[in-house]
C-alpha cells in the first residue's frame, strides 16, 4: 500500500516496515544519487512490548507524493518505522525432571525458571537456522532441534555444545524413543526418518502418503510410533517391519496433535475439526470423543497419572479434561493469541506458550478470584499475512498468521488495539470507504466486521468451509467480497441480507485437490463496484491445471470472462480509475485487458 509517499511492506519474520520513497534525481543529469541520511538508532517503544521496535521518521511531517517520477532504486527507499518482531515462536518444552522450561523462538532457546519464568540462560543457533521443532531426550541430557535449513541439531545440555548435526528436510516434529537412543523426525513431504544416537546413523526411513507430519510419539515399548499427519489421520507404525499397522481418522482436514497415555494403551489425537479422540492403541477403537475447541487442536498432554488431559488450540483456549469421564474441569482464554504448546509441571501446574510470545504457568486448582497464573511476555510474533491503511491514513491494520489483528496509529506510530480476530490465519483486511470499520477474512472460513478504533465485532458471516484468503470492500460499503477455496467469490452484505455466492463452471474439481496450505486468492474491484476480478487455479477433469483470471459483473453476480495465465506465479491485479482497463501482472508479463471488449490489447514482456 502507498500513502502520502509512504509504502508498507509485510515481512515473513513477523515484522512489517514503512518506507518513504524519495524523489528521484532526473537520469539525464548524470549526477550521482545523494547518499541517504543515517537513521537514528532503533528505540524500544514505550507502549506495550508487542508494539515492537520503532524507528522515528527523520521527516517532521508527511508530504504529498512528488510530481517528479519515482525511483525504485534501493537508495531511494528509506525505512521510517518498524513494528513487530523478527522471532517466530515454536513453543515451550519441559525437561524430564521438570526443573527447566525451554522456550523455542526464532533461532534461540530461552531457558526459563519454571517458577518465575525468568531467563536463566540462552542458547543461540545460526541466524539462518530458525527452529521449527524440538524434543528432550528421556534422561534430559540432549535437546534435539529441527531447523528451517533442513538440519537437526543435537544439543548436549550438560556440555553446552552441539553434539551432532543430522541432515533432513524441513522438520515439523521430533520424538525420542523411551531409551533415548533413537530419534524420529517428521518432515514436509510426509517422510519420517529414524536415527541411531549418539552416532547419528540413519536407521530407517518411512514414507507416508500425507504431505506433512505434524506430531510424533513413541509407544513405551519403543518399537512402535504414532504419527499425526495432514491426511486427517493418526497412523500407528511398526518400526520393526516399517509397515503401517492401522490408522484413525480424527475428523477434519489435518491431524495436528497427539499424546500417548502413560499406560501406553491409549492415545489422544486432535485436528482441525476441533474434537479430540481418545482411542485404544491395540485395536483402534474410539474410547471417548472430547468436544469443546472451536478451532484446530494444536497441542495435547496427559497428566503423569493419566487422570487428566490438557489441550490447547487456535481458539486461544487452554482446556483441562478430567478422565475417564471426559468432563472439562478448567478453561483459560487468551485474548489475542493461539496456544502453541502446553505441558504439565511436576507440581500439577500447567505451562502454556502462545503465538504472541506469552509464556504462562497456570494453577487450575486455585479458587475463583485467586491469582492462578504467572505470565511473562517475550518478544515474538507470528507472520504478518495482511495489511491495510484506513482511507484517511490515520490507522494501519495488520493481520497475523495466528488470527490476531493489531491496529496502529500511523502518525503516533504506536499500538492502539489488538485482539483475536480468527481461529486461523488472516487472509485479508480491508477498510470501508469511510474508515469506520474493518473487514477481515480468515482461514477459519469467517468474514468479520470490526468497529474502528474500538476493535469490537459488529458483524460476522460464514463463508467457505475451507478458508477465505482475501477480502475487499465494494466502494459504496454495502458489500464485502471474499475469495473462497473452490473458485467461489462470496458477497457479504453489511446490512442484514443473504450472502451471495459468485460461482463459475461447476465441472471443476475443488482447489484443495492440488494444494492446501499456500493457497491465496487475489481479488480486486473497480471504483464503481461494477466489476470484480479474481484469480484461481482450476483442475480440469482430464487433470490439466489452469491458472485463471475470472472477471465478474457484480450487479448480476455473473461470470463474464476467463483468461488463462502463462505462469504459476500469483498475479497482481488493478483496475484503471475510469473502469475501462484491467491490468494483469504475472511473472515477467504485463497485460492490459479492455473491459468493454474483454480482450487483451497489450502484452509487455521485458
Amino acid at each position: 500500500a502507498v500513502l502520502l509517499g509512504i509504502t508498507l511492506a509485510g515481512c515473513g519474520g513477523g515484522i512489517f516496515l514503512a518506507f518513504r520513497i524519495m524523489q528521484a534525481t532526473p537520469a539525464y543529469r548524470g549526477t550521482r544519487s545523494p547518499a541517504s541520511e543515517p537513521l537514528p538508532s532503533p528505540a524500544v517503544s514505550p507502549t506495550r512490548p508487542s508494539a515492537g521496535l520503532l524507528i522515528p521518521s527523520p521527516v517532521s511531517s508527511p508530504t504529498a507524493m512528488p510530481d517528479h517520477p519515482l525511483s525504485v532504486a534501493p537508495e531511494r527507499i528509506r525505512p521510517i518505522a518498524q513494528w513487530g518482531s523478527r522471532a517466530i515462536p515454536v513453543g515451550i518444552l519441559m525437561s524430564p525432571d521438570g526443573q527447566r522450561i525451554a522456550w523455542l523462538v526464532g533461532n534461540t532457546v530461552e531457558w526459563l525458571d519454571p517458577v518465575s519464568l525468568r531467563t536463566a540462560e540462552r542458547t543461540m543457533l545460526s541466524e539462518h537456522a530458525p527452529i521449527t521443532a524440538g524434543a528432550f531426550s528421556p534422561d534430559g541430557q540432549w535437546l534435539a532441534l529441527g531447523t528451517e535449513s533442513g538440519e537437526i541439531v543435537i544439543w548436549s545440555i550438560r556440555e553446552g555444545r552441539i553434539l551432532r548435526t543430522l541432515k533432513s528436510g524441513l522438520v515439523e516434529s521430533l520424538a525420542f524413543s523411551p531409551d533415548g537412543f533413537r530419534l524420529a523426525a517428521g518432515a514436509v513431504g510426509g517422510r519420517i526418518r529414524v536415527w541411531r544416537l549418539p552416532e547419528g546413523a540413519l536407521n530407517q526411513t518411512l514414507e507416508l502418503e500425507a504431505s506433512r507430519v505434524f506430531d510424533l510419539s513413541f509407544l513405551p515399548s519403543g518399537d512402535r510410533l504414532i504419527a499425526a499427519t495432514s491426511d486427517g489421520q493418526a497412523h500407528l507404525l511398526d518400526l520393526t517391519t516399517g509397515r503401517k499397522i492401522r490408522s484413525v481418522a480424527v475428523g477434519g482436514s489435518w491431524a495436528t496433535a497427539l499424546a500417548v497415555h502413560p499406560n501406553g494403551q491409549m492415545a489422544a489425537v486432535g485436528g482441525t475439526g476441533g474434537q479430540i479422540l481418545i482411542w485404544r492403541i491395540t485395536d483402534g477403537m474410539i474410547v471417548q470423543t472430547l468436544k469443546g475447541h472451536q478451532g484446530t487442536v494444536t497441542t495435547l498432554a496427559f497428566a503423569p497419572d493419566g487422570a487428566a488431559l490438557v489441550s490447547g488450540g487456535t481458539d486461544r483456549t487452554v482446556r483441562r479434561w478430567g478422565l475417564p469421564e471426559g468432563r472439562q474441569s478448567f478453561t483459560l482464554l487468551h485474548p489475542i493469541a493461539w496456544v502453541d504448546r502446553v505441558v504439565i509441571l511436576p507440581d500439577g501446574r500447567l505451562g502454556a506458550s502462545f503465538s504472541d510470545g506469552t509464556v504462562m504457568t497456570i494453577d487450575p486448582r486455585r479458587s475463583e478470584g485467586e491469582e492462578i497464573e504467572t505470565t511473562r511476555w517475550l518478544e515474538a510474533s507470528m507472520h504478518v499475512r495482511a495489511l491495510a491503511f484506513s482511507p484517511d491514513g490515520r490507522h494501519l491494520a495488520a493481520g497475523y498468521a495466528d488470527g490476531a489483528i493489531r491496529l496502529w496509529s500511523v502518525r503516533e506510530q504506536r499500538l492502539l488495539r489488538e485482539w483475536g480476530g480468527h481461529a486461523f490465519w488472516i487472509g485479508g483486511l480491508a477498510f470501508d470507504p469511510g474508515g469506520g470499520w474493518l473487514a477481515s477474512a480468515g482461514a477459519d472460513g469467517w468474514v468479520r466486521r470490526w468497529a474502528i478504533p474500538e476493535g469490537q465485532l459488529v458483524q460476522e458471516a460464514k463463508g467457505d468451509e475451507g478458508w477465505l484468503s482475501n477480502v475487499v470492500v465494494i466502494p459504496d460499503g454495502a458489500w464485502m467480497a471474499a475469495g473462497g477455496i473452490e473458485h467461489r467469490v462470496y458477497l457479504f452484505p453489511t446490512d442484514p441480507g443473504a450472502v451471495r455466492v459468485l460461482e463459475g463452471d461447476h465441472r471443476r474439481l475443488p482447489f484443495r485437490t492440488l494444494h492446501d496450505w499456500d493457497y491465496q486468492s487475489v481479488l480486486t474491484v473497480n471504483r464503481t463496484g461494477e466489476w470484480l476480478a479474481s484469480y484461481g487455479i482450476s483442475i480440469e477433469r482430464d487433470g490439466r491445471v489452469r491458472h485463471v483470471i475470472f472477471l465478474w459483473r457484480i450487479p448480476e453476480g455473473r461470470l463474464v470472462a476467463e483468461f488463462d495465465l502463462p505462469a504459476w506465479d500469483v498475479p497482481a491485479l488493478a483496475f484503471s480509475p475510469d473502469g475501462q482497463w484491467l491490468a494483469i501482472g504475472v511473472g515477467s508479463h504485463l497485460q492490459l485487458l479492455s473491459l468493454p471488449d474483454r480482450k487483451p490489447v497489450l502484452d509487455l514482456n521485458p
